[in-house]
């Protein structure tokens, strides 16, 4: 490792958010030696100060050589006229020259050192109030430093360094050095991974006692959100555990559970393995429902519901049948109700009667509708009329701190809540909600129990109807007859098990063709949708996978190429092996409350300014709700949107649907995932590629039963022994 001591010269770029930087220094040990450049991640030196910088030399293609820096360290001043003009800079505000001078001609060439070791050999020379400036600028420069080396030499952010300040203020560096792994449990945002190696570098022993700790609940975890179970066994844990740590005995990692069930991080019931914060959801869920399942309701008359039923046809044209005018009336005399049903089944004319009847009976209504998705409560939004949200919005999420500030303390005050689109709530975010019901007068969830269930923790929406508590509205009845869509007959044969092989007409077709054509026939059909007057944003291609031949990446590789070929006008950044370029569809994959964009959002990339590093690029992307700007590090929250997964889709409406099927996607094909992808179509479907494949998805049912607790304990709060 080669090394130059110096003094800053210019910045010749800086980004604070990763504190990447691009200086010139003047070395100080070689009085011939020309500037030097030098790249890396850390702070604007004082310029005022000397620096050992230690690295290595590189080649840079476009900008030549520079000294790419590793360690850095301050050198303290030694001499006369550096001791001066050190203590009399900006550091030590009300510290002049003369000052400085009186300091040095006393304590000599070690003053800076003395002064470190004891404050007090400044108590004859200078003032009260000037010993503690100086005190408080070296401890300031030193902790600052030290700070910055630990973290950003390590791989961690100076954003995160000043989120873990926050919290721990000057405590900060002892309790990082004492145990890293705090920070997983007392900062949102970090994971085990990031500290484990941060951890590790610093020298913390491959078996510490945390470090086996964190583990065991990172494992947890894992399985816990990638197989969406709100438990899991012990067996399973030690499978992951033994992926990361190894050579620990049996004893020992059972000691060390059990120690994370008695500091309450982790809940065992029976041999049920639960996160805590799993474990509080879904018993919470079902302690605040029971609430609502035995409140009746006795605002609303029967007779006066269907005189206001009678009145609502006439002023909008509707026809309610006898099953219709059931569901709103059990709908409004119970504290809670599930409406659940396929495409075209008559969902929000039932939800849009119960509104108006609400609007039309209380005065000084308030009506709560909200949905899992931006898309979802937009449309929401307009086939009720009234104003819709998502529930983070609602309960007024904060990205930083993962906290909702509509909670328990600050509660709803609500006379009727609806959620759309309910199969895709999770147990923690129900849960949330949930604790903010307090004065919510009653809930009414909407969603097809037939598609995909949330992506997160827990089978809420099923374990909901299958625990035979809540009134369950099903509505199996097609009404939207007169549209003859061939679109709905397909998702409801596919519901009800039956043939489908008359459905392929008009709205619907159905292309075979082998597996190693279907991209070139994805772009062939919409080609044809181009020239029928489907634009850009009206098609939507859905596929399972992300991987393989036809999966979703090599899809929007083409597809790309298709809709916004490279033009040499048209800027463009890679980001490993994808290209982003100014005028790309893209997809948001998390949600960035703050940005007030959503995981599933849509949007136009704008503009890219392109940095001579990757971290400090910038893309800016338009949605509906705004332009949203994307740093290096948030680039991994963003993807391209020609063609997207069926989980992603959900709870969005696209005019053509254009979606491939082969058994190269095996594992994926479910009915379930079909169906969804299927009642994503709003006028027009089209399926490419093996029949065979499409008909075995529809009919396999073997889903994976997610391990959830929900049903049980509903059942036991309700009917207690």
């Amino acid at each position: 490792m080669e090394q130059i001591a110096g003094k800053l010269i210019v910045v010749v770029f800086h980004n604070e958010e990763t504190l990447y930087s691009v200086i010139k220094v003047k070395p100080t040990d070689d009085v011939n030696s020309k500037q030097v450049t030098l790249t890396g991640n850390f702070p604007i030196p004082d310029e005022n100060k000397e620096y050992l910088y230690k690295g290595e030399y590189i080649t840079h293609p476009k900008f030549g050589k520079q000294f790419v820096v590793s360690e850095y360290e301050e050198i303290l001043p030694s001499n006369k006229d550096s001791i001066i003009k050190y203590l009399s800079s900006s550091l030590f505000p009300k510290i002049g020259i003369k000052t400085a001078e009186k300091i040095y001609n006393i304590l000599g060439e070690n003053a800076i050192e003395c002064i470190k070791k004891d404050g007090d050999v400044l108590n004859h020379i200078v003032t009260i109030d000037q010993k503690q400036i100086i005190i408080d600028g070296l401890n300031k420069s030193n902790y600052f430093d030290e700070a910055v080396k630990l973290f950003v030499t390590h791989g961690l952010s100076l954003k995160m360094l000043l989120k873990i300040q926050t919290i721990y203020k000057d405590q900060m560096i002892n309790i990082i050095k004492q145990n890293p792994y705090r920070l997983i449990e007392d900062i949102e945002g970090i994971g085990f991974k990031t500290i484990d190696d941060f951890a590790l570098k610093l020298g913390v022993n491959y078996h510490d006692e945390n470090r086996i700790k964190a583990c065991l609940i990172h494992c947890l975890s894992i399985i816990s959100f990638s197989e969406s179970d709100t438990y899991t066994s012990y067996g399973r844990i030690m499978d992951e555990f033994n992926k990361i740590i190894k050579d620990i005995d049996e004893d020992s990692k059972k000691y060390y559970l059990n120690v994370l069930i008695k500091e309450g991080k982790i809940y065992k019931e029976e041999e049920k393995y639960f996160l805590m914060q799993q474990y509080i959801a879904e018993e919470g869920n079902a302690k605040i429902l029971t609430k609502f399942i035995k409140k009746i309701m006795t605002t609303f008359e029967k007779s006066q519901i269907l005189e206001l039923l009678e009145t609502i046809e006439k002023k909008s044209l509707i026809k309610y049948d006898e099953n219709q005018k059931e569901a709103i009336i059990n709908c409004l005399d119970n504290g809670i109700s599930i409406i659940t049903g396929g495409p075209g089944t008559g969902k929000t004319t039932i939800v849009k009667a119960i509104i108006q009847i609400y609007q039309e009976i209380i005065a000084n209504n308030k009506i709560c509708i909200c949905a899992p998705t931006g898309r979802a409560s937009k449309r929401l939004t307009e086939v009720t009329g009234l104003k819709a949200s998502t529930i983070h919005s609602l309960l007024k999420w904060d990205l930083q701190t993962n906290t909702f500030s509509v909670n328990e303390n600050n509660p709803l005050y609500v006379d009727l809540l609806i959620i759309d689109e309910f199969s895709m709530v999770d147990n923690y975010l129900f849960y949330q909600l949930l604790k903010a019901c307090e004065h919510v007068g009653q809930i009414i969830l909407i969603g097809d129990e037939d598609q995909l269930p949330s992506v997160g923790p827990g089978n809420v929406l099923g374990d909901l109807i299958n625990s035979g508590l809540i009134n369950v509205v099903r509505l199996n009845k097609i009404y939207r007859q007169s549209s003859m869509s061939n679109i709905i007959k397909l998702a409801h044969h596919i519901k009800n098990n039956e043939d489908v092989s008359n459905d392929f007409q008009e709205d619907v077709i159905f292309y075979s063709t082998d597996n190693y054509k279907i991209k070139q026939s994805v772009l062939e059909y919409i080609k044809i949708a181009k020239n029928n007057g489907y634009d850009n944003d009206d098609i939507q291609v859905l596929a399972p996978m992300y991987q393989g031949v036809n999966g979703i990446d090599n899809l929007n590789e083409l597809l790309q190429n298709y809709f916004n070929p490279h033009d040499e006008n048209i800027k463009e950044l890679k980001v490993g092996r994808v290209i982003y370029r100014e005028n790309d569809k893209i997809l948001q994959l998390k949600n960035q409350n703050e940005d007030n964009v959503f995981n599933g959002d849509i949007g136009t990339l704008l503009e890219i300014k392109e940095e001579n590093n990757i971290t400090n690029s910038k893309i800016y992307v338009g949605y509906d709700s705004g332009v949203v700007e994307y740093i290096g590090k948030d680039f991994i929250n963003i993807t391209h949107a020609y063609c997207i997964s069926i989980h992603k889709s959900q709870g969005n409406e696209y005019p053509l649907i254009i979606l491939p099927i082969c058994f190269a996607y095996q594992r994926m094909l479910v009915k379930n995932l079909i169906y969804t992808a299927i009642t994503r179509a709003k006028s027009k479907l089209i399926i490419i590629g093996d029949y065979r494949a499409f008909l075995y998805g529809i009919s396999n049912t073997n889903y994976k039963v997610r391990k959830t607790t929900l049903k049980e304990k509903l059942l036991k709060y309700v009917n207690p022994l």
